[in-house]
């Protein structure tokens, strides 16, 4: 039988397996490998949450003396979360501890690749993969769900290949090799594949908190200063007398920058199309760093960074974030036991006041229909800005992340603390909406660069270390949204 299926998220594969361990199908495939036999199925859930994450599948079993729960981590190609294994067996403890079972036994379930490359997936203590899980079935339908999941895991969330920007990098490593001796441009080199939009080559410098970055799309090379900004007065001046102008020295949220100005160059066309551009670039590049260096300028980095705490509790109202976690986590809760969002009148009323909705009827009518329809949806903040935009004429960027993020928790939200707090402006209104939405999708790639780049500098680690520290109930949620409270109380 040929059946063909356009698109199949985890979600379906949830239930398939479900359906497949109640009818008897899969049951003793999994009770083999923890070597039980005899187990009758008292009950099973689907997205089983406490308050330290969910089990995709729980199945709690019974052979009239002993119970035990199989705790199941079901994954196409979505990458894990930090310490998901490790969770999956406190939720096991803890439905120990409530007497609801006497053993559990955690799996994950997941291609093969997925298995043997991913360093957290190897740390659950069962593992089964889909290629497994289709040669112990026998009907068409199944193996269908399951074959499409891994086709599409080949793809997974890796990086959408877009080759011409591939190969443009690709030139660029090659040019600076060949035409800069080594060391005078310390780049940043990654030959790996390159999305569509990934335009801001970066440069390292002798200093660790100090980098240069030239954002080619928006025509700047820009030397950072991170964590500066109380000495932007003292940079200032110094960098005056050497001849930059004042202008060309800002502030972005907590980094001091000085901003050169060169051509925009499209990545996305052959790299000697813009050779001339790009070297012009380069040579800023190369002139902010070598103001670095200058002897006379008598600038003791040390006395800069050395005195900058890598987290400052006092920058922080600690009280706002645990009442906004207080909040986003009954918000969370009640979206992933609902079954339909557009319906449920008390999850739209505590996300209106959470998330501030000042709208219509009829526009929050049409946004929670939408984010009910994209739910276990591979959608992009694009996407959904756009379908916002065509539904309602308006451009709704900060909503749209906000929906995005309800989604994928792993996504930054767009609103007016964070922009002021990494140096970013929205798009003005009086811009045609065309341009609006092309502009603000830009600026949320740079949203999500900025956290990422965030996450793994020494200042993210050691911000979101003080959040757990102060709070360990909520250690749970995504890094991306620990750092994003710590901002939103920076106020």
């Amino acid at each position: 039988m040929n059946i063909k299926i356009e698109k199949v998220f985890e979600r379906d594969v949830d239930l398939l397996i479900i359906n497949n361990i109640v009818n008897g199908n899969l049951l003793a495939l999994f009770l083999n490998m923890i070597n039980k036999s005899n187990y009758c199925i008292d009950s099973v859930e689907h997205s089983y949450q406490d308050q330290n994450g969910e089990n995709d599948i729980t199945v709690i079993l019974s052979n009239g003396q002993n119970k035990i729960g199989l705790l199941i981590e079901d994954k196409i190609d979505a990458p894990a979360m930090e310490e998901q294994a490790a969770r999956y067996s406190i939720r096991g403890e803890n439905l120990k501890s409530s007497k609801n079972i006497d053993e559990y036994f955690v799996f994950i379930i997941a291609p093969q690749k997925y298995l043997d490359n991913n360093a957290e997936a190897q740390r659950y203590p069962n593992k089964i993969s889909y290629e497994t899980l289709i040669s112990n079935l026998s009907d068409d339908y199944s193996k269908a769900i399951l074959n499409k999941a891994l086709d599409e895991s080949k793809n997974g969330y890796s990086v959408k290949e877009d080759k011409a920007v591939t190969e443009f990098w690709n030139n660029l490593y090659d040019y600076i090799e060949d035409v800069y001796d080594e060391g005078v441009l310390n780049i940043n080199v990654d030959r790996g594949p390159k999305g569509s939009r990934a335009f801001w080559p970066t440069f390292f410098t002798n200093f660790k908190p100090i980098k240069i970055i030239y954002k080619s799309n928006q025509g700047n090379v820009e030397l950072e200063f991170s964590k500066a900004a109380s000495k932007y007065n003292d940079l200032k001046n110094r960098f005056i007398k050497k001849g930059i102008p004042a202008h060309e020295i800002i502030i972005k949220g907590d980094t001091v920058v000085i901003q050169k100005h060169v051509d925009v160059v499209n990545f996305a066309e052959p790299f000697k199309k813009n050779v001339d551009k790009v070297n012009k670039a380069l040579k800023a590049v190369v002139e902010l760093y070598n103001l670095l260096n200058y002897k006379d300028l008598n600038l003791d980095y040390d006395s800069v960074f050395g005195n900058t705490k890598l987290v400052n509790p006092s920058e922080y109202d600690l009280s706002i974030v645990r009442d906004g976690l207080i909040k986003y986590e009954k918000i969370m809760e009640s979206y992933k036991k609902t079954q339909d969002v557009s319906k449920n009148l008390d999850f739209q009323r505590m996300y209106d006041g959470f998330y501030r909705v000042r709208r219509n009827e009829e526009w929050r009518k049409y946004y929670f229909k939408l984010m009910q329809e994209m739910r276990n949806k591979d959608v992009s903040f694009g996407d959904i800005l756009t379908l916002i935009n065509e539904e309602t004429g308006r451009i709704e960027a900060s909503f749209a992340s906000k929906l995005l993020a309800t989604i994928n928790p792993n996504y930054p939200i767009w609103d007016q603390y964070v922009l002021a707090n990494i140096g970013l402006e929205a798009t003005p209104q009086y811009m045609s909406n065309d341009i609006r939405l092309e502009a603000s999708i830009e600026i949320y790639d740079e949203i999500c660069d900025w956290y990422k780049e965030r996450i793994n500098s020494d200042e993210g680690k050691a911000e979101i270390e003080f959040f757990d520290s102060k709070f360990p109930k909520f250690k749970w949620i995504s890094n991306i949204k620990k750092i994003d409270f710590l901002l939103w109380s920076k106020r």
